[in-house]
């Protein structure tokens, strides 16, 4: 029996083999062909483990024939990484399985899939995936087709649906295919995923339903990833497998920034068809040909919903047909007249809308910029700026946080993915509270606000010699004088900040060797606004602020990011 062993090289194939219910394989520090065949299943409550051991870089490098984990209908395993999966086919390939976690996976270089998985009650979160469906890169099919995916979920092999797959906080970007992809799968979802640049879309939903896109930054900088049709575009559906129709998707919190088609549907054959479509509190920017398009299908569509969305293009949206749509408080800029939508008088025109700070205090947002950072969308209750606020409508399912985490009013909720309510966004003074003179008790004290410190956490495997640092406006992004991480193994790097609540600067992570950086984060700079966070740690111990997972541990609040 195995239980948190340290296997070398030599041992990798005979711990798979023998590793049982409730057992752990801790992989030491090396470079791997592959994970050999033959991993058994846990059961419930027992789990088998695979990661790396402490403080191991662990490497996998495949060949050009094979995928690095390609298994088949087992149960109960978590894979945790921190793993490197690079030069393969594909990086993992997990088929008809049951409850199998996946994180910490870096899937790069690979001629097909980073991750895909089919099955049932399958988690897939906090993994990194670029230069995938490398495929398409050197042959004459990028030019027409491309419709590998980078992350997905397929239906099972014996011809049932997967469900409940769900795709959480991910990382993909410079894909060569498609995104992440839902072909054949129920009750799934997408939810706080970053996916920037690809073949000719971002997320694709193929005869699937009871799908949830919630979340996602949905992000194009580029067309040379599609050299035939251009910038890839945000959320396509399309029910191709034959009497299977798109039902039942709700897209809800996203903000899309420069994609070639915002949202939309598009017929394959005569029975295509589609239902129960809800678009809530999306924000679309510099959408580049239509931010909302549906085709006619087969069916007359019931139950679709477009409200409280902010969409920023002048092109036309379509649907087909308008009647099959209540529409309503959505905030968008049209020369077209599409009855239902929500018109502001007082806005100004979009060719001068860059020459205010519409959404945020920060007047050096250009809102020309398809890389805009998202806290460039939020509204600004700063009366110096001209602000894009406005109340919009109740949804018929009541969309209950925002894309940051916050509460959404359940009465008159904001448009947009942010929402503009107390405790939201930028400070609010709070209300004074005056006791009434003819009451003779005597009220309580108000408590002092509690300090928090603020502690960095990250996952990155340096080089030996090198460290992570946190570098900003806080330390005049100089990487000498910004505060160092101290490393606590398993490639975890954290640094703790005192008196968080004062805390307000832009900054990055970068890979550094003594006073000198040798890689610093991607595009866009991170942000932290104490007061903020210690306003949502404070509604919820646990939740989602710029894209980085918060916990609360006494007067610690520790904010876990992802590399980018």
């Amino acid at each position: 029996m195995i239980s948190s062993a340290i296997i070398s090289t030599n041992d990798l194939a005979d711990a798979i083999a023998k590793a049982a219910p409730g057992d752990t394989i801790e992989i030491k520090a090396g470079t791997y062909s592959k994970v050999p065949y033959g991993l058994r299943s846990g059961t419930e409550g027992k789990p088998i483990t695979i990661k790396a051991a402490k403080g191991a870089k662990v490497i996998f490098t495949g060949t050009q024939s094979s995928c690095i984990f390609d298994t088949y209908g087992i149960s109960y395993v978590n894979i945790e990484g921190p793993f490197e999966l690079k030069n393969a086919y594909c990086g993992a390939k997990l088929m008809n399985s049951r409850y199998v976690k996946v994180s910490g996976l870096t899937v790069h270089d690979v001629q097909y899939n980073a991750i895909v998985v089919s099955g049932h009650y399958n988690t897939i979160e906090n993994n990194e995936a670029y230069n995938c469906v490398l495929e398409n890169k050197y042959t004459t099919q990028s030019r027409e087709y491309g419709w590998s995916q980078c992350m997905a979920v397929w239906g099972t092999s014996w011809g049932v649906m997967s469900t409940n797959i769900a795709f959480k906080n991910n990382k993909i970007h410079e894909a060569y295919g498609e995104g992440l992809d839902f072909l054949e799968c129920d009750t799934c979802s997408a939810i706080g995923n970053e996916i920037t640049n690809g073949f000719s879309m971002n997320i694709y939903i193929d005869a699937s339903r009871n799908i949830l896109v919630d979340g996602n930054t949905l992000r194009v900088n580029t067309d040379s990833y599609n050299t035939k049709w251009g910038r890839a575009c945000g959320v396509g559906m399309a029910p191709e497998s034959g009497g299977i129709s798109i039902d039942n998707i709700t897209i809800q919190n996203n903000v899309m920034i420069g994609t070639r088609m915002g949202i939309y549907f598009f017929t394959m054959g005569n029975d295509a068809s589609y239902n129960k479509i809800k678009i809530l509190h999306n924000t679309l920017w510099n959408v580049f040909v239509t931010p909302i398009w549906f085709r006619a299908p087969a069916n007359s569509p019931v139950g679709c919903e477009m409200k409280n969305n902010f969409i920023f293009h002048t092109g036309e949206i379509e649907f087909a047909p308008k009647s099959s749509w209540s529409l309503g408080y959505n905030y968008f800029y049209n020369t077209y007249n599409l009855p239902g939508i929500y018109y502001d008088s007082t806005s100004k025109s979009a060719q001068t809308l860059d020459l205010n700070g519409i959404f945020n205090n920060n007047g050096n947002c250009n809102y020309w910029d398809q890389n805009l950072p998202a806290e460039c969308l939020r509204p600004s209750k700063n009366p110096g700026y001209f602000k894009l606020f406005h109340t919009g409508t109740k949804p018929t399912n009541v969309v209950e946080k925002d894309f940051s985490g916050c509460e959404r009013s359940t009465k008159t909720p904001s448009i947009g993915a942010f929402e503009y309510s107390e405790g939201c966004g930028e400070e609010v003074e709070p209300p004074t509270d005056v006791p009434d003179e003819t009451d003779s008790t005597t009220p309580a004290p108000t408590p002092a606000p509690t300090e928090y410190n603020i502690k960095f956490k990250i996952n990155y495997c340096t080089p030996g010699g090198q460290h992570v640092s946190v570098v900003g406006s806080h330390c005049s992004w100089n990487v000498g004088s910004c505060p160092a991480m101290t490393h606590e193994g398993n490639c975890s790097w954290t640094t703790i900040l005192k008196k968080g609540n004062s805390l307000n600067f832009n900054y990055k992570f970068v890979i550094a060797s003594g006073s000198s950086a040798s890689r610093w984060e991607s595009d866009p700079n991170r942000v932290l606004n104490g007061a903020n966070l210690v306003k949502a740690v404070e509604k919820s111990a646990n939740g989602k602020y710029e894209n980085c997972n918060y916990s609360l541990s006494g007067n610690t609040i520790t904010l876990e990011c992802f590399w980018r």
